[in-house]
């Protein structure tokens, strides 16, 4: 986890990028607006508001968890997040048409000689482009769509063959991911009737997640041969101890750097958040958590993060399933994400070992999923590939 200091450098420069977005939004919208006395005052406080409601909704809800007031305001301040990422693209996209006009003059005379109403115009349309994308960002995060995917193991027993696991990742239960949403998920997961369910971390957000809320969804999930969870970085934010006690009470098996042997057919080993990070007690290499188990069968990783992938390959795992990275959630950002990660999202491969990584089923910050479709997925395990 991170030190003071290191929170500290990471919060500074996340305002900092912040408040210099919304600036550069600020000085745009009132050139294009062409605002001036009581009109530009209006908008200046509207537009303080917006941008200052995360902070204090986050600020009120550190005192009271509950507050209605709190969630108004988070809930402003993040639908804001989303927009705010796409008003800078266009902004920016009109500046280099500007630029670009500079040079070569291309713009028609209408727009020459009417700047004020041209301004406004483009105004409007930003506007409105970036409210289409946010509605739409919004029902796209909803709508939960399952991935099937086949997944060849030379070690699989043929008369194992084949053997589904249904995997979910990063539901972020919190503020506005409620006990609703993860009954419809937990329905969805039966609908494709498992061997093994496991959840990759991220089960809850943050400290306003109630870790109550997820007794009975999980509780709900049936499968063959068991559910397992192992931890994510959210999973910290919140009350871990709560949320881990939950978990088990919904009867589901939490791997912290452990495997087990299921039906003699897959060993499924489960690594903790923490493992191979700063705050890590446990010093153990895979090989060592390995130790005795039966390295004839299909070994499993569940890890929140795709990272380590070296690492992880050479300790002779033959398939890991991970999520955390959203694939961007928003774009552009999965195009950051393809850069961060070998594999940011689906089936890929580093080297002898196979790998999956979830898109996720929930988001975190903006309630929202531009382009990155919500997803469980169902990953069907073959020995022979026909």
């Amino acid at each position: 986890m991170f030190s003071l200091k290191e929170f500290i450098i990471f919060l500074v420069i996340v305002l900092s990028v912040y408040f210099l977005g919304n600036f550069y939004i600020y000085k745009r919208s009132i050139q294009a607006l062409s605002l001036t006395g009581y009109q530009l005052w209006i908008f200046r406080i509207i537009f303080l508001f917006i941008i200052l409601s995360y902070i204090v909704g986050r600020f009120i809800e550190a005192r009271d968890n509950s507050s209605m007031v709190g969630y108004l305001f988070n809930t402003i301040g993040s639908f804001w997040m989303g927009m705010m990422l796409y008003i800078i693209l266009m902004l920016a996209l009109i500046d280099l048409l500007r630029l670009f006009n500079y040079f070569f003059n291309f713009f028609p005379d209408l727009i020459e000689k009417n700047k004020i109403l041209s301004g406004r115009i483009a105004f409007a349309g930003v506007l409105s482009i970036t409210l289409v994308i946010i509605i739409y960002g919004f029902f796209n995060a909803r709508n939960i769509k399952v991935i099937e995917e086949n997944v060849f193991l030379d070690k699989l027993d043929k008369d194992k063959n084949p053997f589904t696991i249904v995997q979910v990742s990063d539901v972020h239960l919190g503020r506005t991911i409620n006990q609703k949403r993860l009954f419809e998920i937990a329905n969805k997961v039966n609908s494709l009737n498992p061997d093994i369910v496991v959840f990759t971390g991220d089960l809850v957000d943050d400290n306003s997640a109630d870790p109550n809320c997820l007794v009975e969804p999980l509780k709900s999930i049936t499968s063959k041969y068991g559910k397992y969870f192992i931890t994510g970085n959210h999973d910290y934010f919140g009350n871990l101890n709560a949320v881990l006690n939950k978990v088990q009470e919904a009867g589901l098996k939490v791997l912290r750097n452990e495997y087990v042997t299921i039906d003699s057919t897959i060993v499924l080993l489960g690594l903790d958040y923490l493992y191979g990070r700063k705050g890590n007690k446990d010093t153990r290499t895979i090989d060592e958590i390995l130790s005795g188990a039966n390295r004839n069968l299909p070994i499993v990783l569940l890890k929140h993060v795709p990272d380590d992938l070296d690492k992880i390959e050479k300790s002779g795992i033959d398939f890991q399933l991970s999520g955390h990275t959203h694939h961007g959630q928003l774009f552009p950002f999965n195009f950051i994400t393809n850069m961060v990660y070998h594999v940011s999202s689906g089936l890929g491969k580093f080297n002898n070992m196979q790998i999956y990584v979830s898109k996720g089923v929930g988001y975190w910050g903006p309630p929202m999923r531009v382009g990155v479709e919500s997803e469980i997925t169902k990953i069907t395990l073959k020995s022979i590939k026909k």
